[in-house]
């Protein structure tokens, strides 16, 4: 259940480049985005609640929100979003 999420952002993707290209994409930039979220959580107060804008660098410009903060040493992501939409997430969230 708790990878469940990543279903839910290959189908944005896929919605935006196809099923397949979507896919792709989405396994290309999804780790990038949650190791660099968490990183820059790492950087903030415990607790401290902060949301970053990702955008794809190819013609399409897909945007990815995420939200979350730092919880000790993981950081918990309460939301993603992919262009607007929200990509569904564990009730407790996501924790990376």
């Amino acid at each position: 259940m708790e990878l469940q999420w990543i279903l839910g952002a290959r189908d944005a993707f896929a919605a935006v480049y196809g099923k397949e290209k979507g896919s792709s994409v989405c396994s290309a930039v999804m780790p990038g985005i949650l190791a660099d979220f968490r990183r820059t959580a790492q950087k903030r107060a415990e607790g401290e609640r902060l949301r970053e804008e990702y955008l794809t660098d190819d013609k399409r410009r897909v945007a990815v929100t995420v939200t979350g903060e730092r919880r000790g040493a993981h950081s918990l992501i309460t939301c993603i979003e992919i262009n607007g939409k929200p990509v569904p997430l564990p009730p407790a969230g996501l924790e990376i």
